[in-house]
């Protein structure tokens, strides 16, 4: 039998109110991805907060992974019947003292946490607005959802072909990419993730990847998702808008390159 598994995606390349918890505006996209069929919606990297806050500001807004807005968000994706993933400052208090991630969590249709992944590869700029967290010390589990296994970076982690590589080589189909990419960014840089990176790890990596950047105000938008070709499914341009789009994970890749990997070469390089 033909494997024909489809996933109607709604991707929110959104603004935020920095400093405010967005839940009203995550919730309002809900029910418009719900109208038009998308059985999962994904939202930028911290957009429950904003990314553009200062850090003790961030630090009073952070939450435990199970805290308020993710019971909220739990019981709207429970409702609703569609999966979310969304970034968020996280704080951590199970060691004693609290430690900070930026931080992206997926829930699935029946409003169950399936995975919480830590930002790897932290960005630290002039601006310093990530400089409040650690960063984290494994990458995503690949977990199943909707049908498809999915792993998750965010944004920067992107740049690292190891940490796509290896959500692929552990049997990612899809991976997804909160992101937070600034207009301040050197166009050189900035503009070749969407028309350039992306593509390559899709490619590469023969997965399909979505990224999703924040919209309008100080960021470029451009999120995009390519199949497992790198072919681009669907891109968006800069301003704030809900994107709604299907992939096909069993489409068959025109060059499958993990399966000429010779790992014994290249492993265990520091």
């Amino acid at each position: 039998m033909t494997d024909e598994r489809r996933l109607d995606i709604a991707a929110f390349q959104g603004s935020t109110v920095d400093g405010e918890c967005n839940l009203p505006t995550m919730k309002e996209q809900v029910s418009k991805a719900v109208a038009v069929g998308a059985e999962l919606l994904i939202f930028p990297e911290l957009f429950l907060t904003g990314y553009q806050v200062p850090g003790e500001e961030m630090k009073r807004l952070a939450e435990e992974r199970d805290g308020p807005s993710f019971r909220e968000l739990s019981r709207t994706a429970k409702e609703s019947n569609i999966a979310v993933l969304y970034g968020y400052p996280e704080v951590d208090r199970s060691s004693g003292a609290p430690v900070y991630y930026n931080s992206a969590q997926l829930i699935d249709r029946g409003g169950t946490s399936l995975v919480n992944y830590r930002k790897t590869h932290l960005w630290i700029d002039e601006d310093g607005y990530e400089k409040i967290f650690t960063p984290g010390d494994s990458l995503s589990k690949v977990v199943e959802c909707c049908g498809v296994k999915i792993g998750i970076l965010i944004c920067f982690d992107l740049e690292f072909p190891e940490c796509a590589r290896s959500l692929a080589v552990d049997g990612a189909e899809l991976v997804v990419i909160p992101t937070a990419i600034s207009t301040r960014l050197p166009a050189d840089l900035s503009e070749k993730i969407p028309s350039v990176v992306i593509p390559t790890r899709a490619c590469e990596n023969r997965v399909h990847v979505v990224s999703v950047n924040h919209g309008g105000d100080d960021f470029q938008g451009h999120s995009v998702c390519c199949d497992c070709n790198g072919d681009v499914v669907v891109q968006a341009g800069s301003n704030k808008q809900l994107l709604f789009f299907t992939i096909y994970p069993s489409l068959p890749p025109v060059y499958d390159y993990l399966t000429k990997r010779r790992p014994h070469i290249y492993d265990n390089k520091p």
